[in-house]
């Protein structure tokens, strides 16, 4: 009777065995799998905030030529406006 019941036994618990290494395969490869994704994901990432600072800098820089550029141009005004009073005042003195 015991014998009879053995092979059951063994059979079943050979299944099981099977079942969980088969399981803990797929586990270990999906939990590989996961891991390279999320690394692609890292560099990804890293490559768009890159990409990003580089946009930034560029703005950046045009933004500042743009303000060094008006500073220029109101200066430019500022000695206009004062050669044009220098002119109307010579205007005036020969008129007087």
């Amino acid at each position: 009777m015991l014998l009879d019941a053995t092979p059951g036994l063994v059979g079943g618990l050979a299944e099981k065995i099977t079942t969980i290494t088969v399981l803990g395969v797929f586990l270990s490869y999906f939990m590989k799998e996961l891991k390279n994704v999320q690394n692609l994901r890292e560099a990804d990432k890293k490559e768009t905030d890159k990409k990003f600072e580089q946009i930034f800098n560029r703005q950046y820089e045009i933004e500042k030529q743009n303000i060094e550029a008006i500073a220029r141009q109101c200066e430019t005004n500022i000695r206009l406006t004062e050669a044009i009073n220098n002119l109307s005042e010579r205007i005036e003195n020969l008129q007087s």
